[in-house]
């Protein structure tokens, strides 16, 4: 289970958040490696601290190359409605613009001043 299409996101762990974060703690609570980033979410759970979404997504990442770590669920498809399809949305329509004069400022270009050379 180590190709791209079976890597976690954020979307399936808030679907099913409760599984993963128990996996992520059991194997958080077990951990003996020496990856910094699960030796400081190790070092949170001994705290008490709760971890968050990325921080569970990025241990079963992790999990997924563990060759200790069998029958890892896989993920699955799961529609994520803060998901906006560019192509089929409507193009911005914006007001048209005033077309102004170019606006001129008077200034002082002589000056009465003796000039020598």
């Amino acid at each position: 289970m180590t190709e791209p299409e079976h890597k976690y996101t954020d979307a399936h762990v808030r679907a099913n958040r409760e599984l993963y974060e128990e996996l992520a703690l059991t194997y958080l609570t077990h951990y003996a490696g020496e990856f910094d980033l699960l030796l400081s979410y190790r070092h949170r759970v001994e705290l008490g601290v709760e971890l968050t979404v990325p921080m569970i997504r990025a241990t079963l990442n992790c999990m997924r190359f563990d060759a200790q770590v069998v029958n890892l669920p896989v993920p699955s498809t799961v529609f994520d409605a803060n998901v906006i399809d560019i192509t089929t949305r409507a193009p911005r329509r914006r007001p048209p613009r005033e077309v102004h004069k170019p606006r001129y400022i008077k200034l002082r270009t002589t000056w009465r001043k003796m000039y020598i050379v």
